[in-house]
């Protein structure tokens, strides 16, 4: 379903499986196959950056933001129509002063966080329509 554009390892497995796993959880629609299926949602994810996000009293990084970046589309397979083509960009944090192995202590933890944003944008823009 996505496609990753960046160098960023395992963010596009990462991306499809947790929008398979919000839509099978709602079950508003249909997890199918794309042989059978009525409709579509397709991706690319375009770019991965950090940003600090605050700093400490001594003034050391405490939170840094990584915002991650897709184009994201719903297609009607049947109707041969985009339902919608958005660009969307999220974000999430991770806090490099604490200790290793503690969540939201890396970088994937700031990428998970911002797929999950970005999965909820993805899922409400899909449904609210039907």
């Amino acid at each position: 379903m996505f496609e990753n554009k960046t160098s960023e390892f395992g963010v596009r497995e990462d991306m499809t499986d947790a929008i398979i796993i919000k839509f099978t959880q709602d079950n508003t629609l249909k997890v199918a196959d794309r042989r059978s299926a009525d409709s579509i949602v397709l991706g690319s994810i375009v770019n991965i950056r950090e940003q600090a996000g605050a700093y400490t009293a001594n003034e050391r990084v405490k939170e840094i933001r990584v915002y991650v970046s897709v184009q994201a589309k719903f297609e009607d397979i049947k109707k041969r129509k985009v339902i919608w083509d958005e660009s969307i960009t999220q974000w999430g944090t991770y806090d490099p002063t604490l200790p290793a192995g503690d969540e939201g202590s890396t970088r994937q933890d700031g990428i998970n966080e911002a797929i999950e944003k970005i999965v909820d944008d993805i899922f409400n823009k899909t449904v609210s329509g039907w």
